[in-house]
């Protein structure tokens, strides 16, 4: 094993320093936490019926399960129990909140694996980036390949790491559990079960070992994860907008340089010429809920860029607030926008609420009422951005060319939503690096927010007193155009194309995959 020196003091604690001073859950509290899962997914969790048909799952009898065993388990092993339950559902939108000090923190390794088309087709495994204080050797370095993972070959180790992540097809599994073999949400999922990890990797005189700790980061927003961020009419991946900061933390560039624009929305987008004739948009969120500012600098930025054609990027986009999404969608055409529908589970429950909340639920009241005589198992399905909204635009801030739009299996919730209007919407090509998107359809609430809505329910469970907290998916997402009525969650948006990451991709800024966006242009 090489001996390797250090080239910067490691950020946060390791691992096990942090796991030995969390807290312990004691059974009052975890009596609450099963109380109020098994609420949620009974009456408001919208795919519950879609998922126990196509997993064959059935979450309550495992809460109800868990909840007889509770007294018998320590504190990590209930917290791995009900994590396993919700991420059984496959659904990165409806899950268990940890409470501090786990929410907002990350554990990291000190560079980042992607994968990328190897001999044969097979995946060949590289290291992509390095943080500051990743251990200095000039062998481990931006490209070398690596052949093992603690001693297991990487394409098992990736494998069975992706059976722990909650990806809604076997494309997004495989990103899920690549991505979190060097960054997991700590809130979100089940920490790492060793504390440090040690690869082989091929370097010129041979085959080489390292070991790296893990390190617990606070990636920031602790005091806002396990509340929404922005209102009711949001559609994320928690675990992923935490995943996106840790690693904005450790490997953002301190100065964004020439070519790339200069912007008052960075968290939002980075957007440069790619030649005289081309540009590229870089949309990395949409959780800013200033729908209004973030479509006003998009529209900036693009008339910035090269009028011949667009190639929007969406790849690793965790979601966020659907306005802000589906309002950029007008940019790219001069036709009108249909905006995705959005249903609720018909359960007395969310009949409940629809009353309790005119404003915001009042729309789906009728159908709520209509589907309890004909059994019908979802309401109406209505538009979350209304289709004035969706087309406010002048004509003169549009952009004229023609657009392409590159996703990936990491493309979730908000960001499947804003591909998924590309596509039915006829905007241009979808060229993806799999075959579909991450598949998350819905919009997602916290326990707290649906507790304000069935206040008048006697029957409703407390919210824990520790701040733990669970978000569930309340309004599926359903598509528009000749693809009408079809459900995002599971399935995704299938690509028009798609392209394997190359060495290139991985190592000089994608540079193949943006070549293979630009040829699908139209001319």
């Amino acid at each position: 094993m090489s001996t390797l020196g250090r080239r910067a003091r490691p950020p946060g604690v390791s691992l096990s320093t942090f796991l030995a001073r969390a807290p312990e859950v004691e059974p009052p509290e975890r009596a609450a936490l099963l109380a109020l899962a098994q609420a949620l997914l009974t009456d408001v969790y919208v795919h519950r019926q879609q998922k126990q048909a196509r997993y064959g799952i059935d979450p309550v009898q495992q809460l109800r399960v868990l909840r007889q065993r509770m007294q018998q388990l320590s504190t990590r092993q209930f917290h791995d129990e009900l994590t396993s339950i919700f991420t059984a559902l496959r659904d990165r939108h409806t899950g268990y909140l940890a409470p501090a000090p786990y929410a907002g923190r990350a554990a990291v390794l000190p560079f980042l694996v992607e994968s990328c088309a190897g001999p044969g087709g097979k995946p060949r495994y590289v290291v992509s980036k390095l943080a500051r204080w990743c251990r200095a050797d000039p062998d481990f370095r931006p490209g070398v390949q690596l052949s093992h993972w603690n001693g297991m070959p990487m394409d098992r180790a990736v494998q069975r790491n992706a059976e722990s992540q909650r990806g809604a097809n076997d494309d997004a599994r495989t990103a899920r559990g690549l991505a979190s073999l060097t960054t997991r949400s700590l809130g979100h999922g089940m920490p790492p079960d060793d504390d440090w990890v040690v690869v082989t990797y091929r370097a010129a005189g041979g085959f080489k070992e390292a070991r790296f700790e893990w390190r617990v980061i606070d990636a920031g927003g602790q005091a806002d994860e396990n509340r929404p961020a922005v209102g009711s009419l949001i559609a994320h991946d928690p675990a992923g907008q935490t995943v996106q900061r840790a690693r904005q933390q450790l490997y953002a560039p301190g100065r964004v340089a020439d070519p790339w624009l200069e912007t008052t929305k960075p968290s939002v987008f980075s957007a440069r010429p790619l030649s005289a004739r081309h540009g590229y948009l870089r949309i990395w969120s949409f959780a800013d809920g200033d729908d209004d500012g973030v479509l006003a600098e998009a529209c900036r930025l693009v008339s910035l860029l090269p009028p011949g054609g667009i190639v929007v990027d969406i790849r690793g986009n965790p979601g966020g607030n659907v306005p802000t999404a589906e309002r950029l969608l007008q940019i790219f055409t001069a036709g009108q926008i249909s905006p995705a529908g959005f249903s609720l589970a018909d359960t007395d429950v969310t009949l409940a609420m629809s009353r309790a909340d005119p404003h915001e639920l009042g729309r789906w009241t009728h159908s709520l009422q209509a589907a309890v005589s004909t059994g019908e198992p979802y309401s109406q399905a209505f538009p979350l951005t209304l289709h004035e909204a969706a087309n406010d635009l002048a004509a003169e801030r549009r952009y004229p060319g023609p657009a392409a739009l590159i996703v990936d299996p990491l493309t979730y919730s908000a960001a499947d939503i804003f591909a998924a209007g590309f596509q039915d919407n006829d905007l241009g090509p979808v060229l993806g690096t799999a075959r579909t998107t991450g598949a998350g359809g819905a919009n997602v609430w916290t326990g707290a927010q649906i507790a304000e809505r069935t206040g008048d329910l006697e029957s409703w469970p407390a919210l824990p007193s520790s701040g733990a907290a669970f978000t569930v998916a309340v309004r599926r997402a359903t598509r528009v155009g000749g693809r009408a009525g079809l459900p995002l969650e599971d399935i995704g948006v299938a690509v028009d194309e798609v392209h394997e990451p190359t060495q290139a991709d991985l190592t000089h800024g994608n540079r193949d995959l943006l070549r293979a966006a630009v040829r699908l242009l139209p001319r």
